[in-house]
């Protein structure tokens, strides 16, 4: 866990905005720990050696701009991928069925992603695929980067307060944040992994 405090303050606030720009811009880097950045910015702001301030404007403009890079990548480049009649994943079938439900549900899909590891990386490029509202996609790019990266280290910041940690404790503590921040978006993928097993389980 001290390497990745050593990392945030060796590569400081540059290093946050990027490294969110590369996660939620770039499908390559979807595996990218945002979630754990920015709880672990809160806790070492706590400690003092970090300005809290300026980790969280950093964190939002890479995340603004990682989102409107991956819309744009959409756009540009996504109709093409979809355009094989004869495959049963990219073909323009599916496009449609993208467009439909970005159309019902797109506002949600962009504020929720943001949450989830991963999928908050395909959701703009898709936005931008499906030619969603530039206007709209930004206003909700905003809105859910805002609440992305001012929500998690606040978290941090202001809850470790409460537990009476001196500051070498809150550096283990970072730890047990960390494996939450990996643990909590599981919970709903294994609900679903076991579900299955359980109704084959009733029928037998």
């Amino acid at each position: 866990m001290e390497h990745l405090q050593d990392l945030i303050l060796k590569f400081g606030y540059i290093g946050i905005g990027a490294t969110l720009l590369l996660e939620t811009g770039f499908l390559i880097f979807f595996f990218l720990p945002g979630d754990t950045l920015l709880l672990a910015v809160g806790a070492i702001a706590y400690t003092g050696k970090l300005a809290l301030g300026p980790a969280i404007l950093s964190a939002f403009i890479g995340a603004v701009l990682g989102n409107a890079v991956g819309y744009w990548v959409g756009a540009k480049y996504g109709r093409a991928v979809f355009s094989n009649q004869n495959s049963r994943l990219f073909n323009p079938e599916n496009i449609a069925k993208a467009e439909h439900f970005y159309n019902k549900y797109g506002a949600m899909a962009i504020m929720l992603s943001r949450f989830v590891p991963g999928v908050r990386a395909i959701v703009p490029t898709i936005a931008g695929m499906v030619r969603m509202n530039y206007g709209m996609f930004m206003l909700l790019n905003i809105a859910s980067a805002a609440l992305w990266t001012v929500s998690l280290p606040l978290l941090a910041y202001y809850v470790l307060p409460l537990t009476g940690l001196t500051e070498k404790e809150v550096e283990k503590y970072i730890l047990v944040m960390v494996f939450l921040a990996f643990l909590i978006p599981l919970i709903p993928v294994g609900i679903r992994m076991l579900k299955p097993r359980k109704s084959i389980q009733e029928k037998v």
